[in-house]
């Protein structure tokens, strides 16, 4: 027979395991919401408000993203981002698109492929991005959704403004 101080002990550890799995629940419905407003806002906002081009083609011809083209900066777009966007193309099958702007058809603000409709293709193409990143010359941000995938990069530099201008703690 237990005592009561044994059966207090499971009804609060379960109290605590029911908790932390509703928290798991949140996190995961959250991470789920996340990646559909994501998908709204490349069907949406990107597709009516901005030109896509096909991307490797865009990189190819000479298009930024981030390289500033300014002499002196390091340029990162055609040497490694292309590189990366067709390693990616050709594992994946992803199909990349240059987000750009109406009017300087050659600056894009974002690049965005279309998640294959496959199982498992995405954890393997977030497998890839993170061996990847431990030669990648910059950080890699990736932004998913349901559907689509948007990649962004951070220099050195950028990364330490970035740093300096977190609040203190």
């Amino acid at each position: 027979m237990s005592t009561p101080s044994a059966a207090l002990r499971r009804l609060v550890l379960l109290g605590l395991l029911l908790l932390a799995a509703s928290g798991c629940e949140n996190a995961a419905a959250l991470e789920l919401q996340a990646r559909a407003d994501f998908d709204k806002q490349v069907d949406t906002t990107w597709r009516n408000n901005w030109l896509w081009v096909e991307g490797i083609q865009f990189f190819d011809k000479g298009g930024i993203y981030i390289d500033s083209d300014e002499p002196g900066h390091p340029a990162y777009d055609k040497p490694v981002v292309l590189p990366l966007m067709k390693r990616l193309s050709a594992k994946h099958g992803l199909k990349w698109h240059a987000v750009c702007d109406k009017r300087k058809r050659n600056i894009a603000v974002a690049i965005v492929a279309k998640i294959p409709d496959q199982e498992g293709v995405r954890a393997a193409i977030m497998e890839m991005l993170s061996a990847e990143q431990k030669a990648f010359p910059l950080d890699i941000l990736v932004q998913e959704g349901n559907r689509w995938l948007s990649l962004d990069f951070l220099d050195a530099e950028d990364a330490a403004f970035l740093a300096d201008d977190e609040p203190a703690k």
